[in-house]
């Protein structure tokens, strides 16, 4: 993979938004912690993920039922760029080991066998929204303000719930934007199709990839 001039800088502005939303996890947390959940749950995952899953399974839906390509195009690559997100974080996940803001009020407690670095809710949601927007003339910026309205209330659900830090979402929604971004340049410049799922099972997940050669 080359990376541009562009892509470059704006690796150095993720990382600049990460680190200074990490300066201000402890008041975040404050804010938020009265919503708090008990450690160790989130009983709130599956209600966040709906608003996004619901566009992304939506807009598949739509091309397919009315047999347009590109509605269906679209919803394939958000699904795609949902499914190579999750497993980004996941590894994230797996590597920093942060434990989340229910579990300790320790904004730097990394490499503790936690999974909260990053959000994977909004990496994925923000996966599916860039894509979206993308697919999307820029006239209809209504559209395109919905998807990333929705990743953005996503986000906002998580830190309400106070089971995530807010570097934890500033880090997942740049991974996302990017993963979304990579997904779509591919799309526009190979006819190569990659389809990848996600399956969550009890003590993982399940990770399969078909490749489809014109």
């Amino acid at each position: 993979m080359h990376w541009t001039e562009r892509d470059w800088q704006w690796a150095a502005g993720a990382a600049a938004a990460v680190a200074t939303a990490y300066s201000f996890d402890g008041r975040t947390r404050d804010h938020f912690v009265s919503g708090s959940v008990p450690a160790g749950t989130d009983p709130h995952q599956w209600r966040d993920a709906a608003p996004i899953a619901a566009l992304t399974v939506g807009t598949l839906a739509v091309g397919l039922l009315r047999h347009d390509t590109e509605s269906t195009r679209s919803g394939a690559n958000m699904l795609e760029a949902v499914a190579l997100g999750g497993l980004s974080s996941i590894v994230l996940k797996t590597v920093t080991g942060r434990e989340r803001p229910n579990e300790t009020a320790d904004r730097s407690q990394f490499r503790s066998g936690g999974d909260g670095f990053p959000s994977a809710h909004v990496t994925m949601a923000f996966a599916a929204a860039q894509v979206f927007a993308d697919s999307m003339p820029r006239e209809q910026w209504g559209w395109r303000a919905l998807g990333y309205g929705l990743a953005a209330a996503t986000a906002y659900a998580r830190l309400d719930s106070n089971v995530h830090w807010g570097s934890d979402i500033v880090a997942g929604a740049s991974l996302g934007i990017a993963t979304g971004r990579f997904v779509s340049g591919r799309g526009a410049t190979s006819s190569k199709r990659v389809s990848m799922w996600l399956v969550p099972l009890d003590h993982g997940a399940l990770l399969t990839v078909n490749v489809n050669q014109p």
